[in-house]
């Protein structure tokens, strides 16, 4: 099996069905040894608000980071973003990640498709001089 997908959510709990929903493809992906981790950065004050998601993500293995925003968000929260991000980014193992957000869905046959042929979807090239 080729190199796994490491992914990690971002974002606020807007719809706990949705991330459930989302969760539960992503761990079919991980039983079929396609995804390696599933990474959960929001903030503390989600964390706190929404117990039952975060119950339902530990108890499904994801990694759950309880970030502290940072004082100057930014023009359209973009510090915040890139925080939730940069956070999540330091738990990653695996060469290849799908960053996507807690508030959209992608649906699992598409992702399936792109996480086994990504070198050949993306045109990576093994053995570079600097990598």
């Amino acid at each position: 099996m080729k190199k796994t997908v490491d992914v990690i959510f971002t974002g606020l709990i807007r719809n706990a069905e949705l991330i459930k929903k989302s969760m539960k493809d992503f761990i079919q992906l991980s039983k079929k040894a396609i995804v390696s981790q599933i990474i959960f950065s929001t903030w503390v004050c989600e964390v706190k608000n929404n117990p039952e998601i975060v119950s339902f993500l530990k108890d499904n293995s994801a990694i759950i980071l309880a970030n502290k925003e940072p004082k100057f968000r930014g023009f359209g929260n973009i510090n915040c973003q890139m925080k939730a991000l940069e956070e999540g980014l330091k738990k990653v193992r695996s060469p290849f990640i799908l960053k996507t957000r807690a508030d959209i869905y992608i649906d699992p046959s598409f992702l399936e498709h792109l996480f086994k042929n990504k070198e050949k979807l993306l045109k990576i090239k093994l053995n570079l001089p600097n990598g």
